[in-house]
């Protein structure tokens, strides 16, 4: 099972993908500002602005690849990544699966 971790740290929020609750690689934001560079700052959430986009667009681009996040990340900011508050959230790879299928379908 993968999960995605955005914590925040003091520098900055990070984003970690977590697979089976052992092996945890941080996923850096250079590489979704490569497709589409919203917040050269970096990651955040708990908002609508460019970290949080950010953040969801890498997200995706891990879990969805690019075609599929390309199409998907400012939903799955709105629905969210804005949303959450606090000083981390997770979210698992088949509730982004699933949402992404529901998005996807016009539902």
């Amino acid at each position: 099972m993968i999960t995605y971790a955005a914590i925040r740290s003091p520098r900055g929020v990070r984003l970690y993908r977590h697979v089976d609750d052992e092996t945890a690689v941080e996923i850096h934001a250079r590489r979704s500002q490569r497709v589409r560079n919203h917040s050269p700052g970096g990651f955040e959430f708990g908002y609508a602005g460019s970290g949080p986009t950010q953040l969801a667009l890498a997200i995706l681009l891990d879990c969805l690849g690019q075609e599929r996040a390309s199409a998907l990340y400012i939903d799955f900011k709105r629905d969210y990544v804005a949303n959450r508050t606090g000083e981390a959230f997770q979210i698992e790879e088949g509730e982004i699966l699933a949402w992404a299928a529901r998005i996807e379908a016009g539902a």
